[in-house]
This record gives C-alpha cells, sequence and structure tokens, in this order.
C-alpha cells in the first residue's frame, strides 16, 4: 500500500526540481492497486513526462551523463507508466 503521508510530503511542492531530486523515492512509494487523488496523479504524470522531455534534450543541464542508465531517468519512466495504468483503470 501507498504510503500517503510521506508521498504527500515529498509531492506538496512539486516542481520539476523537486520531482528529479525524489524521483526514486516517489517511484518506490507508487505501488500497483493504489487509489491516489486525481490532481496528484496528473501533476505526477504531466510533470514526469515534461522533465523527461527537457532532460532527454539537454541531458548535461540536468547532470546525466547517460540517459540509458541514470536512476532518476528510470524513475521517471516509471512514474509515468504508472500513472498511465492508473487513467487506464480508473
Amino acid at each position: 500500500m501507498v504510503n500517503y503521508d510521506k508521498l504527500n510530503g515529498l509531492t506538496e511542492n512539486l516542481d520539476y526540481e523537486n520531482l528529479l531530486c525524489n524521483a526514486v523515492e516517489i517511484d518506490e512509494l507508487l505501488k500497483d492497486n493504489m487509489e491516489l487523488d486525481d490532481i496528484l496523479t496528473e501533476n505526477l504524470f504531466v510533470l514526469s513526462f515534461e522533465l523527461l522531455d527537457m532532460i532527454k534534450s539537454n541531458p548535461s543541464k540536468y547532470q546525466i551523463s547517460n540517459i540509458e542508465d541514470d536512476e532518476k531517468v528510470k524513475a521517471l519512466s516509471s512514474i509515468i507508466k504508472k500513472m498511465e495504468l492508473y487513467f487506464i483503470e480508473f
């Protein structure tokens, strides 16, 4: 089950910098069969998608040397997939 208090703390003031810093932890907190607020789900999806696109356009700006093997990039991709599944299921 999702640890809602911790997830809410990490996503309270969600922006690109906050998301990039906490992507791995947020991804780990998101589990299958989660029940999230629609606004949080949409924000996570949109910000993750936009941030991933910005990273792919200019990885050095985000201090990422290998997009294919970066832990934060993998976490952002995973968050996007989980939010897509959430939209499909609910």
